[in-house]
């Protein structure tokens, strides 16, 4: 994977945008979202004697080493800086570089855990610009805490017909399920089809929707740091780890002054019914199976709305 070269970023240098559901903070350092902090959810579900323990909100993105709607490919980071603008809505970044490429992305922070996006590479040079192949982060799907084996952290992808679900199993590769094999290092898949993809855990997802399929879909497995707090549940454990996941988009080349824009929605949020239903609806792009029911959908998903009416 092409690398986002590591940056000096101050507490000064990020922008914070809160609203009712979440957190959202922003990054020079690739110029995206580094961390969604869910303020309606807690980290574990500990028990009420507990709580006193454990404030910590449930995050999406979490140590990841590359914000979600980086812009990775050959010769597309330089120094990996952008400038970060508030704005009414949101965030701006911006980052020139140095053959007359900019990139310019335009994040709005709205309701049910939406974020929409825009970016757009603008050739400012006087000569046409050839760019390769473009990645763009969905972000890393990573362990919601200690107490979390990773088991069901992976990718979650729909191609407009059917979801494909990838797991730590994928890349360990084993025999028959639990003989060691030959791991694998990257996932990749998609034929100009990719609706929408997920990087997730257990109950929490990172989604993003192109307003057109993306090429591909590539996820990666990676080590994520221990927590800065040396929590000591980590500590008889391996490092966590994670998967991080990116949109492809191919090679093109600008024409000077021409420009390339691209709308992605970002939903940040619960792997909840009743919410992702409303995004499928919104998008028509069967959003809602991410709640992955798999083959038992259709006693899960009706058991599931029968719950959540007598909960109502």
């Amino acid at each position: 994977m092409p690398a986002l070269p590591a940056a000096a970023v101050e507490p000064g240098d990020l922008i914070e945008i809160t609203n009712e559901n979440a957190r959202y903070t922003f990054t020079p350092n690739g110029g995206g979202l580094k961390l969604i902090e869910l303020s309606r959810y807690p980290e574990t579900v500990t028990r009420k004697r507990d709580r006193a323990q454990s404030q910590r909100l449930a995050t999406l993105n979490t140590a990841a080493p590359v914000p979600v709607l980086a812009v990775l490919g050959e010769g597309l980071t330089d120094d990996g800086v952008h400038q970060l603008v508030k704005t009414a809505t949101g965030v701006r970044a911006t980052k020139t570089l140095t053959n007359g490429l900019a990139i310019v992305k335009e994040f709005a922070v709205t309701t049910n855990y939406l974020v929409a996006a825009t970016v757009r590479l603008e050739n400012r040079s006087a000569a046409p610009l050839h760019l390769p192949a473009q990645e763009y982060v969905v972000g890393t799907a990573t362990p919601m805490g200690a107490d979390d084996d990773g088991h069901l952290v992976g990718l979650l992808w729909y191609n407009g017909a059917k979801t494909e679900s990838i797991t730590e199993g994928w890349f360990a590769n084993r025999t028959l399920g639990c003989f060691p094999g030959t791991p694998r290092q990257v996932y990749s898949a998609g034929q100009s089809n990719i609706v929408w993809a997920a990087a997730h855990n257990q109950f929490f997802a990172l989604v993003a929707m192109p307003d057109a399929p993306a090429q591909q879909v590539v996820a990666r497995q990676i080590e994520l740091p221990r927590p800065g707090d040396a929590d000591p549940r980590y500590q008889s454990k391996p490092p966590p780890k994670g998967f991080l996941t990116t949109l492809v988009y191919p090679e093109t080349t600008l024409a000077p002054g021409q420009s390339l824009e691209r709308r992605i929605h970002l939903f940040g949020g619960p792997r909840e019914y009743r919410t992702l239903a409303k995004l499928a609806m919104r998008f028509d792009n069967n959003a809602d199976q991410v709640m992955s029911f798999g083959w038992a959908g259709f006693v899960a998903k009706p058991l599931l709305l029968a719950m959540n009416w007598i909960h109502d």
